[in-house]
């Protein structure tokens, strides 16, 4: 298996050019565009007014994926509509720390427009030391608890997408778990997605399982434990991604691991990037955040700011609300085939101790011993005779580990009527006797 995130990195590489073509546009038109507009809205609304000055407002957003260019399109909007600003665009954290600077030194800087990869400590102990009105997007108010005055919070809903996540993925069908993939750098707004989820599962009495990332720092690792995770989960799962290129990773591992999607895993991620979710195959089911509404709500908020002393002495908290799930194929509901697995499954787990055998289960289900078994394979990876065998030892293994029965005894309550052999079978699957495994529990 070779390292590093292939798939994600050849999806990059095909929207390389319009990535440059966006950024290009962006850099060439925004401040002509912005001053002019201003300019013949002015004249429209107070007639010819020349000494009316724009406000100088410095931008430092997130251009790029689909949340970026979003949230660019909702100040523009509100630029569209109302405010006279002048704006400036900084495309990097030295130039916005110069720009601070200017701003403390009282040289024309009106207000500030922050997004999330922009707010280092650097930034904000910066700003924090001046008064210049700023609107922060996705940046948390504790992150900035220095000051309370001329500032604004706007960020998405992001315990709101994780209930949403809950609601949709439930409604696919009945699975036999749920899992939650966070971004590999901790974030404020994965773990709110991650605590909405969760929330949402267990209004439904369904419990939630988080992958845990060992390294943060090596991707090639993050891979092989996120596929050995994957392959592990009850299927069929339902997954949660924190965002849409972390679900792209995931469908990679599902590759990896020979988990089929949507058969066997349905998967789910946030922001809706039509550039990704249109490129990945099967196409990527994902959440949308109104990150228009966002970036409208930050200009409005910071235009406010600007305005006059009444609004400046009080902090301004925005949270703006989910759009929907744009469905697409790599969550579609739950195949019969997924309802089948489920009762075998439960008629195993109900009659392990007994003497049950592979034709007690097709029985059970009513189809063909050739069906049932293909379809075992195709979810479960698994014969149904291993289903059973590996049922019975899970219960095996508990009586080990919880109580002083007799191994002779726990072979017979769990199905084993031959001591010898299961003591041989038990050895073979876990590398060590009964005996061994409980002193070791």
């Amino acid at each position: 298996m070779t390292s590093g995130w292939q798939f994600l990195s050849r999806i990059r590489n095909n929207c390389h050019q319009a990535w440059y073509d966006y950024f290009s546009l962006v850099k060439r038109h925004v401040i002509q565009y912005n001053v002019a507009m201003s300019k013949d809205r002015i004249q429209k609304k107070f007639g010819r007014v020349g000494n009316v000055r724009p406000r100088k407002v410095i931008a430092a957003l997130r251009l790029n994926g689909a949340v970026g260019r979003n949230t660019l399109v909702g100040v523009f909007r509100h630029l569209g509509g109302s405010g006279n600003w002048d704006l400036r665009l900084a495309q990097s954290v030295d130039e916005l720390l110069g720009e601070i600077a200017e701003a403390k030194a009282g040289r024309g800087v009106d207000g500030f427009l922050v997004s999330a990869p922009f707010a280092s400590d650097e930034v904000l102990a910066a700003l924090a030391a001046s008064d210049v009105p700023v609107a922060f997007l996705d940046v948390s108010p504790r992150r900035f608890a220095q000051r309370r005055a001329n500032t604004a919070f706007v960020r998405n809903d992001d315990g709101g997408i994780g209930l949403l996540a809950a609601r949709h993925l439930s409604s696919l069908g009945n699975f036999r778990s749920y899992a939650f993939v966070p971004s590999v750098l901790p974030r404020e707004w994965c773990i709110r997605r991650e605590q909405g989820f969760k929330t949402g599962l267990a209004r439904k009495g369904f419990d939630c399982s988080t992958y845990a990332i060992s390294d943060r720092t090596d991707t090639t690792r993050d891979r092989v434990e996120l596929t050995k995770w994957l392959k592990a989960l009850p299927k069929p799962a339902a997954v949660f991604a924190a965002f849409d290129e972390r679900a792209m990773q995931v469908l990679e591992c599902c590759r990896d691991g020979n988990i089929s999607v949507p058969g066997q895993l349905v998967l789910l991620g946030v922001d809706n990037d039509e550039l990704l979710c249109e490129n990945t195959t099967p196409p990527l089911a994902s959440i949308m955040p109104d990150s228009e509404r966002e970036g409208m709500s930050a200009a409005a908020a910071l235009d406010l700011l600007m305005s006059g002393d009444r609004h400046r002495t009080n902090r301004h908290d925005v949270v703006c609300r989910v759009k929907g799930v744009v469905e697409r194929a790599s969550a579609t509901p739950v195949a019969p085939a997924g309802n089948l697995i489920r009762r075998a499954l439960a008629f195993i787990r109900r009659n392990a101790a007994r003497d049950i055998r592979v034709p007690d289960v097709v029985a059970h289900l009513g189809v063909s011993r050739r069906l049932a078994d293909k379809r075992f394979r195709e979810y479960q990876g698994e014969t149904i005779l291993h289903a059973i065998t590996r049922i019975r030892l899970d219960e095996v293994k508990r009586r080990l580990r919880e109580t002083k029965t007799s191994i002779k005894a726990i072979s017979s309550a769990c199905g084993f009527p031959d001591a010898n052999y299961v003591k041989i079978l038990f050895r073979r699957h876990e590398g060590l006797t009964m005996r061994e495994y409980r002193r070791r529990s």
